[in-house]
């Protein structure tokens, strides 16, 4: 399975009227990928076989392709995700089943600016999800970036919930995101449009681990096709090229 889109920008080819070939996204055309984004720290591709490390459909390690070198890593069998068994818009994608999940440590924890946005397909909305945490696996102090019965929630680990998005999660693919600030304001995103926003009061320490997936129960139960964090919080205009190219990319609404 190698990258399963011909553009380095992520958009479809198909033969035009006149036999020649054209391109959907015009930031496909323009060689766009998330790597022209600001202080971008990570950036996981499941189209990309060669990023994956994998032994019997079980992932081991998802690979940075920012060239930060952070990688996500897990080394128990029992917790490693799939691949080679989901796609979104067929394209690969790892598989969540609410038993796994991933550590990374290389990765900045909890960045005091961040923006994190992902091309993802939850299989089931019951309970609560973390697609994102930074925190110690004993849910102290931590962020957590989940949903919560359905609603998109930024939550600081079981002592409080800090926002909400307005529109909730569902079970088709979407493009969804957040940027925040440490003691100042966050936002939330789906398919490129704002989903809500506020101010975060308090700031956290920025040394605790770094999880996709993980959370209470049940875990993460979805398939993750792309994941692109930056420690800083994106432009409009850089948010808008990146869903672009996650939208048409993973063929998202």
């Amino acid at each position: 399975m190698g990258d399963q889109f011909a553009p380095r920008g992520g958009g479809i080819v198909t033969p035009s009227a006149a036999g020649s070939l054209m391109v959907r996204n015009p930031l496909a055309a323009a060689g766009w990928t998330p790597a022209s984004l600001p202080n971008l720290v990570a950036w996981y591709d499941a189209s990309n076989a060669g990023s994956i490390t994998a032994s019997g459909g079980k992932v081991s390690q998802w690979s940075d392709l920012s060239g930060a070198n952070n990688h996500f890593t897990q080394a128990t069998g029992g917790n490693q995700p799939s691949t080679g068994v989901a796609t979104i818009n067929s394209l690969n994608a790892i598989h969540f089943d609410g038993e796994t999940w991933f550590m990374q440590s290389p990765l900045p924890a909890n960045p005091a600016a961040s923006s994190y946005f992902a091309a993802m397909q939850f299989n089931s909305i019951a309970g609560t999800q973390d697609l994102i945490s930074w925190d110690n696996n004993s849910f102290d102090g931590g962020l957590e970036w989940q949903i919560a019965s359905g609603t998109w929630t930024l939550n600081r680990g079981n002592t409080g919930l800090i926002g909400t998005g307005t529109t909730g999660a569902d079970t088709s693919a979407h493009v969804t995101g957040i940027t925040r600030v440490d003691g100042g304001s966050y936002a939330f995103y789906l398919d490129g449009a704002s989903n809500g926003s506020g101010t975060q009061a308090g700031t956290w320490p920025h040394t605790m681990a770094t999880r996709i997936g993980s959370g209470s129960t049940p875990k993460l139960v979805a398939d993750v096709g792309e994941l692109v964090i930056c420690s800083s919080v994106l432009s409009g205009a850089d948010i808008t090229n990146l869903c672009s190219y996650l939208k048409t990319k993973w063929g998202t609404p």
